[in-house]
């Protein structure tokens, strides 16, 4: 399970999860508002709920995690303030 981490909530555990495809374990989905636009960093995905460590965000496009990085990835960004529909695949970097 992944779980949404607002970058101004700093993991209070009250983080919503993002829901695993049935069939292939490296997809995940969620639809949903996400708060974006000018001054919103954006979002970033843990691996477990409680832990900062290892979050899920993008680096040079491509999703990846901090334990590939050996670093931070930078966040997803939110152009605005809107619904959206959230996919990544965890085995490719697609989202």
């Amino acid at each position: 399970m992944l779980w949404f981490e607002k970058l101004f909530n700093h993991n209070n555990n009250n983080n919503t999860p993002i829901f695993r495809d049935g069939e292939n374990d490296d997809i995940y989905y969620f639809d949903g508002r996400f708060a974006g636009g000018d001054g919103v960093e954006g979002f970033k995905l843990l691996e477990s709920l409680g832990n900062w460590q290892p979050q899920w965000g993008i680096n040079d496009g491509i999703a990846t995690s901090s334990a590939i990085l050996d670093d931070d990835p930078q966040a997803f960004p939110v152009a605005d303030d809107a619904y959206y529909s959230f996919t990544i695949n965890v085995a490719d970097g697609t989202y």
